[in-house]
């Protein structure tokens, strides 16, 4: 895990906003007198309704220290069809199409018809009709993985298949 240090900014700005103390007393009580424009006595900090000032003070700044950029937001984005026409998919990249009305998980192969394959209780099958796709950014735990726990003759007929 990949742990940054707050800076002296943050700590001010998370003690303010949460009143759990992350940093420097002293700079946090300097920070708070000059927010205020005044001298701040230190037993002030006990009083419900001096920390409930103090909290709207930092407010803005606590909510503008979780926003992302624009350019940040689209990088988080959820991602979205790319019409077939556009563009495919590399070759053998599972990716998720839109056809019919329904989504599937194909794999883009090119000799297949119509340019994807899928998965079938037999091995593979040649998949139809996609007008979109998009990156498959899901991964099913390993207990749905059973299409890929086929026993011998299962992948002896899948290699025949692929062989061809």
């Amino acid at each position: 895990m990949d742990i940054q240090k707050l800076t002296k900014e943050q700590a001010v700005i998370i003690s303010g906003f949460t009143g759990i103390l992350c940093g420097e007393f002293s700079d946090f009580h300097a920070d708070v007198e000059k927010r205020l424009g005044r001298g701040v006595q230190t037993f002030e900090f006990g009083f419900k309704e001096f920390s409930a000032e103090v909290k709207r003070l930092y407010e803005a700044d606590f909510i503008e220290m979780g926003t992302v950029s624009k350019e940040e937001a689209k990088a988080q984005a959820v991602p979205r069809w790319i019409s077939t026409s556009d563009r495919m998919p590399k070759e053998g990249e599972e990716v998720l199409v839109h056809s019919l009305g329904r989504v599937r998980q194909v794999t883009r192969d090119s000799k297949w018809a119509g340019g994807f394959k899928e998965r079938n209780c037999y091995g593979w099958q040649a998949a139809y009709g996609q007008s979109h796709w998009m990156p498959k950014n899901i991964e099913l735990p390993e207990e749905y993985h059973f299409y890929y726990k086929n026993d011998a003759k299962q992948k002896a007929m899948i290699e025949a298949q692929e062989q061809d």
